[in-house]
């Protein structure tokens, strides 16, 4: 019986410090990420027709969450 209402105690104390913040969780504000390029724009020099051209564009988190790209459209 003792063991149980121990057990019982941990319990209900994990969920106060979670629901309170304690633990590290954020309360009442969610986690966002930001992205932020430093460059948006790249302008190519012309190149002979058929060749085959590369620019990285970087892409940096801003934010406090996860950055996930879901998706990349090409011009």
């Amino acid at each position: 019986m003792m063991r149980k209402s121990s057990i019982m105690f941990v319990v209900a104390w994990c969920m106060f410090l979670s629901a309170t913040g304690v633990l590290g969780m954020e309360t009442g504000e969610q986690q966002a990420a930001q992205a932020f390029f430093p460059e948006e724009r790249y302008t190519f020099e012309p190149v002979v027709e058929g060749a085959e051209i590369m620019h990285d564009f970087k892409v940096q988190n801003h934010g406090t969450g996860p950055l996930i790209i879901k998706r990349i459209d090409t011009g």
